[in-house]
C-alpha cells in the first residue's frame, strides 16, 4: 500500500514543484520569461580562455564569499571573510579593496588556496581604489515594443554584442569584455553568467551562451583585469 501511495503522491509534488518555479518566475519577470540560452560548451574553439570571480553574500549573512567561474564552465568558492569590493584580477590575484577605520586598504586573494594578503598600505578614505575594469563595458538597451534586448559596447554604440528575445523586465547588472578582448562576459537578471566569444572588431562571433545558472552577484571581474588607483 504504502508503494501505491508513493507513486500517486509523485505527480502531485512534481506538479507542486512546477507551479512554485512558474510563480517565481512571474514574480521576477511578470508574464515575460528570460531569453533561452545554451549552455557554453567548454570544448569548442570559441569557449573562455580566462576565469571570471564575482562576490556573493555568505551563507550566514555575514560578511561575503569570492567564487570564480572557470574557462571549462566549473565553478568554486574561493574564500569567505569580511565584506569587500572586487576591483581587479591581477598576477598578485583577485583583489579586494577593505574600508575600515584606517582607511581604504587592498589586499590579493590567491584564486587557488583561498589565502588572502594585504598588498597595499591603508589609504585615506578620499583615496579611492576601484576597478578599472578590462577598459571596455557594456550597455543593455531594451526594444519594449520590438520585444527584444541589445547589450552594445559602451565605447561603440554601433557595435551590437547581443540581441536577445526579452521584454523590460529583462536587464544586465554588469558586462565587459575581456581583457584580451576574445569575449564578453555579462550577468543578467535571471541570476546567469553569459558569455559571448567576439571577434577583433568587438562584434560576436557566437550566440551567448550561459556559462554559470544561479549566480546571485551585481558584478564580476575576468581575470586579468588591473585595479586603478588614485594617488
Amino acid at each position: 500500500m504504502s508503494g501505491r501511495s508513493t507513486v500517486r503522491r509523485s505527480p502531485l509534488l512534481a506538479a507542486a514543484v512546477l507551479v512554485l518555479m512558474t510563480v517565481a518566475g512571474v514574480l521576477v519577470f511578470g508574464v515575460e520569461r528570460p531569453p533561452d540560452l545554451a549552455a557554453v560548451d567548454p570544448d569548442h574553439e570559441l569557449a573562455p580562455r580566462a576565469a571570471v570571480a564575482w562576490i556573493e553574500g555568505g551563507t550566514d549573512g555575514d560578511g561575503s564569499c569570492v567564487r570564480v567561474a572557470r574557462p571549462d564552465g566549473s565553478t568554486h568558492q574561493v574564500t569567505c571573510g569580511p565584506s569587500g569590493d572586487l576591483v581587479g584580477w591581477d598576477e598578485r590575484g583577485i583583489l579586494l579593496r577593505h574600508h575600515d577605520a584606517g582607511g581604504v586598504t587592498l589586499s590579493a586573494v590567491d584564486p587557488r588556496s583561498g589565502e588572502e594578503r594585504r598588498v597595499d598600505e591603508a589609504r585615506a578614505p578620499d583615496e579611492s581604489i576601484w576597478s578599472g575594469g578590462s577598459g571596455r563595458e557594456l550597455v543593455g538597451r531594451s526594444f519594449e515594443d520590438e520585444g527584444r534586448f541589445q547589450l552594445r559596447a559602451a565605447d561603440d554604440p554601433e557595435v551590437v554584442v547581443a540581441d536577445l528575445p526579452a521584454g523590460s523586465a529583462y536587464d544586465v547588472r554588469w558586462g565587459e569584455y575581456a581583457p584580451d578582448g576574445h569575449a564578453v562576459a555579462f550577468l543578467d537578471t535571471a541570476d546567469r553568467l553569459v558569455f559571448a566569444a567576439v571577434d577583433a572588431t568587438g562584434r560576436p562571433t557566437d550566440e551567448p551562451r550561459i556559462w554559470v545558472d544561479d549566480v546571485d552577484a551585481f558584478r564580476a571581474v575576468w581575470e586579468g583585469a588591473e585595479p586603478f588607483v588614485d594617488g
